[in-house]
């Protein structure tokens, strides 16, 4: 694990995938590294992702090393100002619009708006934030107003 988790989160800031989809990259992983942690493969994903506070054994799961890529790079850019931040700017507006709220959807709840919106970069970092209860507030977020 030690050796090729760096080599699948390299790429995990820059692509969009479901939870399912993580899963499934890096089932293949576990059934290789369980029996030689003389563990079940069939021991429950929540005892193998736990943490050991929670009585589990603590290995990361894909899904959330993801989310926390998504973060970083996000956070990085809009820091930094570059080109690509920009562009993150400009999908955080593009996705303010098709919420059609006057307040910035990091606050809403995103299992409300996802059947009507674009699954994008940002709508997955919406998603991650939401489930773990953080709220993003980004100064340079364009906000529409009420015409009446």
């Amino acid at each position: 694990m030690l050796f090729i988790r760096p080599k699948i989160n390299y790429i995990l800031p820059c692509v969009s995938l479901t939870q399912a989809q993580c899963r499934y990259i890096q089932a293949p992983l576990l059934e290789t590294i369980l029996p030689k942690l003389h563990l079940n493969r069939h021991t429950p994903r929540a005892v193998i992702f736990a943490g050991p506070r929670y009585g589990g054994i603590g290995i990361p799961e894909t899904y959330t090393d993801l989310g926390l890529g998504h973060l970083s790079y996000f956070v990085g850019h809009l820091k930094i100002g570059d080109e690509v931040g920009q562009f993150i700017l400009t999908l955080i507006t593009h996705t303010q619009l098709q919420t059609g709220s006057v307040t910035s959807y990091f606050s809403l709840k995103y299992p409300a708006y996802n059947k009507w919106i674009d699954t994008t970069w940002i709508t997955d970092i919406w998603k991650v934030t939401n489930q773990a209860g953080i709220t993003i507030e980004v100064e340079d977020q364009w906000l529409p107003w009420l015409s009446r």
